[in-house]
């Protein structure tokens, strides 16, 4: 058998759905066999399928984690952009002589912020 239908079976059993297809699938390959026989032994051991739960939710729990703090960092990058196009833009206006009114109303800058540019 060569390595493409291998890695094809192995990826089917895998994704299998039910016992009927895994038995189906080890039938073509001795390792998928071997493999379906210590997957059973595994899931009937109580031992071995908590220490699997807790290593799932601990994967879980840490992509969780990965996803919200890229996106706090993400969030905290792009206000951090912001305003220092804000700032840019204000520095080029005050730079041309406009008014720091008008600097404040189109960059939202307060008056204090515009003086110490």
């Amino acid at each position: 058998m060569d390595d493409s239908r291998a890695a094809w079976l192995w990826a089917k059993f895998l994704a299998s759905e039910s016992e009927a297809e895994m038995v189906e699938l080890a039938k073509e390959n001795e390792n998928i066999e071997q493999g379906r026989l210590i997957l059973m032994e595994l899931s009937e051991d109580e031992k071995a399928q908590w220490i699997a739960d807790l290593e799932e939710t601990g994967r879980r729990d840490w992509r969780a984690s990965m996803k919200g703090a890229r996106e706090e960092g993400l969030a905290e990058g792009e206000a951090k952009g912001l305003a220092e196009g804000k700032h840019d833009a204000a520095r080029r206006m005050k730079a041309d002589g406009m008014d720091a009114a008008l600097i404040a109303k189109y960059t939202g800058l307060t008056p204090e912020e515009i003086a110490e540019l």
